[in-house]
C-alpha cells in the first residue's frame, strides 16, 4: 500500500491511490518515507485526536454545529483519510453514527480549505491532533 499525500487544486481534494481492496485489521502506515505495519486502527485514532483535543469520545457521534463539535470531525476525517487511504468515506461516516458519506466528503474538503486559508483556531486543533497522532503511530 503506498499512501500519497492528499493534493488539493480548484476546490477540489483528489487521493491517489491505485490499490481498491480495502485493509482488515491490520493498516500500514506511511510516515517519512518509511513504512509501519500496525494493529492501531481508525477507531483508536478517533479516541486519540479527542482526547488530544480533551474532547469527550461521544462528540464524534453527537448531532451538532458547534464549532468545537465541527471541527473535531473535519479535521479527523481528514487525518483518517490521510492515514487510513484505503478507508472509505462510508466507513469513516459508520464511525461518527451513521452520517452520510457525502457528509465525510464535505468535512474533508472543509479541512483542506481551512488549513489553506490558515484559520488560526482550526489550524491550532489540526497541528495538537497532528502531533499526537504522529506520537501514537510510533509508540511501539
Amino acid at each position: 500500500m503506498h499512501y500519497t499525500t492528499p493534493q488539493t487544486s480548484h476546490n477540489t481534494l483528489s487521493y491517489h491511490n491505485t490499490d481498491a481492496t480495502i485493509p482488515t485489521p491490520t493498516y500500514q502506515l506511511r510516515l517519512e518515507d518509511r513504512e509501519v505495519r500496525t494493529t492501531k486502527g481508525p477507531r483508536d485514532m478517533l479516541y486519540r485526536i479527542a482526547m488530544a483535543l480533551q474532547a469527550p469520545i461521544t462528540l464524534y457521534t453527537e448531532r451538532n454545529r458547534k464549532r468545537d463539535v465541527v471541527d473535531l470531525r473535519f479535521l479527523s476525517a481528514y487525518l483518517l483519510r490521510s492515514y487510513y487511504p484505503h478507508i472509505t468515506y462510508k466507513q469513516i461516516a459508520a464511525l461518527y453514527g451513521g452520517q452520510d458519506h457525502t457528509s465525510v466528503m464535505h468535512a474533508i474538503q472543509a479541512a483542506a480549505n481551512l488549513l489553506h486559508t490558515h484559520d488560526e483556531l482550526f489550524t491550532h486543533k489540526f497541528y495538537t491532533a497532528l502531533h499526537s497522532v504522529q506520537q501514537w503511530v510510533n509508540e511501539p
